[in-house]
Order: structure tokens, then sequence, then C-alpha cells
């Protein structure tokens, strides 16, 4: 039997582990998480309103739990892989309860994969102030353990009447229409109470949303896009830029792709006049962040600066180069800046020896799943890298899908002409370390039927365990 290691419990690992099993009976998995939940950033990512793609992780049970009974599959939560220096040392406690040496696992199992997604948002350099992080506000409304704590500091930022989100795309579309959509939208969902009472008492009626380039560079879906003009309660107000050329005449430029067509005839096709709503949001293009403004007496932001860009015009499509505009500043009145500029991954904390990683693209350095060295750029045997990790974190979960099973294909072909080491011991050969102290997959099904009881209790589909310690006390009850 192959014994294979997985670093990470998001759509990636799913997705690789999946094919991996269903396309060799002598392969057997064992999926290490940080956290004491499974599922990655389909639980704590994916905006709450958007429970359809949240289910997902339906599939993603039913695979564990059948190869679970196979023998083939078990879930380790709440150990982080670390260097061996620092492995001695127990985490904090709002991450993990052990810390499990990454040497460890290459010593006992025949395949490693880095599969832990991109957990950094890409900072906004500004000469003055701090931006707030989108990152962290989705993080908050979805009730990752990071963000206990958070709702005292949102509660503030959420006295702002209006709100400037940095950054045109999904999650910045998300940001939004957390912030404008009525509360009401999201009592049915998995978003924990208290989150739930701060946004009910967000004085934010307003949020425009800036990018530094241009409208055909802008990076939503569709869907997404729509979705967000089709607000009940929030009226979008068009940018006189789209009723000049070329972006009036979208349709028509032959260079022009179809994704960014798709976007500006939604745009073209919403905003009224005469709609009167209580809230609004609008697009911005061709400002970059410069400094955040603050209120002398009171500290408080009272605007954030932008330079103007101008698109370079010999460069299509157009908008895609743009060069700042030297002395021309806008100042956009506000008291709430939030940075989605994307995210970035993170090496394993002291890793760098072991697991490569190039800190200029924020991934694992690979070749169609296969991590290489750096130095020969040739394959390491036994190592590779699948989803955000691999690739940089871009595309939907149909992507990571996609991208999963090109690793999951270079590990089998690279079995084909492998036999499994009689040497490598699997979980046997790391849990002495441990201690006994990991969740297993049946632990944390202890704490989704608990979740749904107490969601149920109020009328909503989950109420989640945010606390990583009363998370452990659950489930260490419950598998008494």
């Amino acid at each position: 039997m192959f014994k294979v290691a997985v670093i990470g419990s998001g759509p990636a690992a799913f997705y690789t582990a999946q094919h991996l099993l269903k396309s060799r009976s002598n392969v057997s998995i064992h999926m290490f998480e940080k956290l004491a939940t499974p599922f990655g950033l389909v639980r704590f990512g994916i905006a709450a309103d958007h429970q359809d793609a949240k289910k997902v992780a339906n599939k993603f049970d039913e695979l564990a739990t059948h190869y679970q009974k196979e023998g083939r599959f078990q879930f380790v939560g709440g150990v982080e892989v670390v260097g061996s220096e620092d492995a001695d040392a127990v985490a904090n406690a709002s991450l993990s309860q052990r810390r499990l040496p990454f040497s460890l696992l290459r010593k006992n199992y025949d395949v490693v994969i880095a599969a832990y997604g991109a957990e950094s948002a890409k900072t906004m350099p500004l000469k003055q102030g701090r931006a707030v992080s989108a990152h962290d506000f989705v993080q908050w409304v979805n009730g990752h353990p990071d963000s206990i704590g958070h709702s005292d500091m949102f509660a503030h930022h959420l006295e702002a009447e209006t709100a400037v989100v940095v950054g045109h795309g999904n999650v910045a579309l998300d940001v939004a229409r957390v912030l404008l959509d009525d509360v009401d939208s999201l009592r049915r969902t998995d978003v924990p109470d208290n989150v739930l009472q701060v946004l009910a008492e967000s004085k934010v009626r307003h949020v425009r949303l800036v990018a530094r380039r241009g409208p055909f560079q802008m990076a939503f879906t569709a869907k997404e896009l729509r979705e967000m003009t089709k607000l009940p309660n929030a009226s979008y107000m068009p940018n006189e830029l789209l009723s000049s050329e070329p972006y009036k005449s979208s349709d028509s430029l032959p260079w022009l792709d179809r994704s960014p067509k798709r976007l500006m005839q939604i745009l073209h096709g919403s905003g009224d006049a005469k709609a009167i709503k209580s809230k609004s949001w609008a697009l911005d293009w061709y400002l970059s962040p410069h400094q955040i403004l603050q209120d002398e007496n009171t500290k408080s932001i009272k605007a954030i600066q932008f330079q103007k860009t101008s698109p370079v015009s010999s460069v299509v499509p157009f908008g895609s180069k743009i060069e700042l505009v030297p002395n021309e500043f806008v100042d956009m009145p506000c008291g709430l800046v939030i940075s989605s500029l994307g995210y970035t991954g993170l090496p394993l904390p002291n890793c760098s020896e072991d697991l490569p990683f190039d800190a200029r693209s924020g991934v694992i350095p690979n070749i169609q799943g296969r991590v290489i060295d750096p130095a020969t750029k040739a394959p390491i045997e036994g190592l590779y890298a699948s989803g955000w990790i691999k690739r940089g974190a871009v595309g939907v979960i149909a992507a990571t899908m996609y991208d999963a099973v090109e690793t999951a294909d270079s590990i089998l072909a690279d079995l084909e002409t492998a036999k499994p080491d009689a040497s490598k011991q699997g979980f046997a050969g790391i849990q002495a370390h441990l201690g006994g102290k990991a969740v297993s997959y049946d632990g944390w099904k202890v704490l989704d039927e608990h979740e749904r009881k107490e969601g149920a209790k109020r009328g909503k589909l989950r109420e989640k365990v945010v606390d990583l310690k009363s998370a452990m006390r659950i489930i260490d009850m419950g598998d008494k």
C-alpha cells in the first residue's frame, strides 16, 4: 500500500485525494489539517450567502466517509506541520493543538502533497495609514478561529457611513454585498450570531470599489457582478467613464475577450437613476491608493487619497498597462478602507530547506505538481503540490479541481514505476509524536452535529464553534 500524506483539507486536498483513491486501490491517504475542522475555504472562504457553492463539502464528506470505512482515508485535525526545529513547541491555541515535523512525514510516507492553500492577504502599500484586510473580514463573517475578538474591531469600523474597497475581484464584491445587503439574508446561514449582531447595527450605506486599472481588467465573474446589480436595497451608481470610448462600444472591439465584454454588458444594462434605495455602490477605475487621511483630533479615517493612473494607449487590451499621472491626486471621503488585492501563499513554518518556496510568487515551485529543487530544477522524489499553493490564488473551485487532477495524474504516473517502501510506517510512525491529540473525522462529525443542532435552535443552518478550545472540548465529550 502506498502511503500518502496530504497537508491541508480544502478543495485542492480533497480533489487530489479523490482522484488518487478512485484510480488506485493500493493508495491510502492521511489528511493533516492545523484546524479542528476540514474543508478549508469552503467553510471559511466562500461567501455565507452562497450556500449552494458550499454544498461541495457534502461531496467531500461522502468521499471521506466511504474511504474511511475502507481503511484508506484518515483525517488528522488540530495538527500543524512545521519545520523540525519548531515541532516540539505547542502552537498557539487559535491555530493548532500539536505541531508535527515535516521531516516525519517525509520519513513515514511514500508521497507528501502540500495542498494548504494561500493563507495570507496581499498587502496594499500606502504612504500613510493601514487598511482593513478583506481576508480578515471574510474570516470574521465565516467564523474562522483566527477571527476571535474581531467583532469589537468591526463594530467600530462599521460605524462609518461610506466604505471604500480597493480591488475588483470576487472577494471585493463579496465584501461589498455583505456590507450593503439586508442582514436578514444571512440569518438562516452559518454566520455566527455575534457577527450577525454587528452587521445588523452597521451604519455603512455607501460602498465604492476602486481599481488601479480600467474596466476591461475587472476580475469579477459575470454571476457575481449580476448578483451585485440586483441587490434589493442598494442602487448601482454608473460611472461616467463607461459612457466614453472605448468602453461605450465594448461589444464591437475585436481584441476584447468574451469575459470583459460580458461584464461591460451587465454594467451598461444596470443602474436606474430613478430608483430610490437606502444604500448605493459604485465602481471607480484608474486610481492607485496612495495614503489614508485621518482626522487630526480623533485619528479616525476621513478619506483615502489616490494617485491617478492613465492607460498606455499603445498596449492592448486597453487599460492592461498603466502609468501613474504625476502630481494628480484624488481624495475620496470615507470612514472605512478595505484592501481586497487577493491572497498569497506562505511557506510552512521553518520548512524552507525541506519544502522549497518561491517568496516572490507565493507558491511552491513545481512542474505539473511535482515540486522542483530550485537549484537543479529537477523534481524532488515523492513531493508534490496542489491548488493555490501550487499555482497561485486564482480561479474558482472548478479550476482547483482541474488543477488537483493534474497533480494526481503526475503522482499516478510516478507510482507506475515505483513500489511501496516497506520502511514507511505511515501514521504508525508519527502517532507517538502526536500523543493522541489529533482530531479524527469521527471527531469532526461530533462537532458538525453539535453545530447543526445549535443552528436548528436558532432557525439557521449551523452555529459555528469559533473557539478551538471549545471545539476540542465538544469533540472530546462526544468521543467518550
